[in-house]
């Protein structure tokens, strides 16, 4: 199998535990934060920004904001085997590589073009469950096996056969040292309170019933 196939198949599947980790999460909030899931908030933005959030019910809206995340899911699990290659570190494997795209998105590209505010101005445990969620996408076994697979049948045998001498840590160690460096990744990044510290709360008006 082509492995940017096989990196979008495992990134839109691993969506699925991400997806109900998002939604456990969620139900555990204060009610004063439970308000939509960025998802939802990127979705409701983009759409204002074009014009169309008064052509589109609630329904609609939540509908659209779940297709564009699994959508999103399968992008960034295409890039996997891309990054793979280009960074030779254990952070980019597994639950690292889902930190990182955490970390792109949401200090990257969304806050540049003015949809979300970057994490450290939310609320910690909306933080919390973000980062969670990603290291469930991360290191969830569709996503990292079939991920994996692609990137195998790909260029890491072409690598290896190039640099046959040198030591690469087999999946395993790829694994464990992926785990750990995203655990401390996340811990720093959780005690980090922000602008308004702790108890940050939503913008008025914001505090809804739907998760996306």
């Amino acid at each position: 199998m082509n492995r940017y196939l096989a990196g979008a198949i495992g990134g839109l599947l691993a969506t699925v535990p991400m997806t109900l980790a998002m939604e456990a999460l969620y139900r555990r909030l204060p009610r004063e934060e439970r308000y939509p899931l960025p998802p939802r908030e990127i979705t409701e933005d983009m759409l204002h920004k074009a014009g169309l959030d008064d052509a589109l019910d609630d329904k609609r809206q939540g509908e659209l904001s779940l297709l564009s995340h699994f959508g999103y899911g399968a992008i960034t699990g295409a890039l996997y085997p891309v990054v793979c290659e280009k960074v030779e570190h254990p952070l980019v494997y597994g639950s690292g590589y889902g930190v990182l795209v955490w970390a792109a998105s949401y200090f990257g590209w969304i806050p540049a073009l003015h949809i979300l505010a970057p994490p450290n101005r939310h609320p910690a445990q909306r933080r919390r469950l973000m980062i969670t969620a990603h290291l469930v996408w991360g290191q969830a076994p569709c996503g990292s096996a079939s991920a994996w697979l692609g990137l195998r049948e790909g260029g890491v045998r072409r690598r290896a056969s190039r640099h046959s001498v040198r030591h690469r840590p087999c999946r395993g160690d790829r694994t464990a040292s992926s785990m750990l460096c995203g655990a401390v990744i996340c811990a720093r990044i959780v005690a980090w309170p922000g602008p308004g510290g702790r108890n940050a709360k939503p913008p008025p008006g914001m505090i809804r019933k739907w998760r996306f």
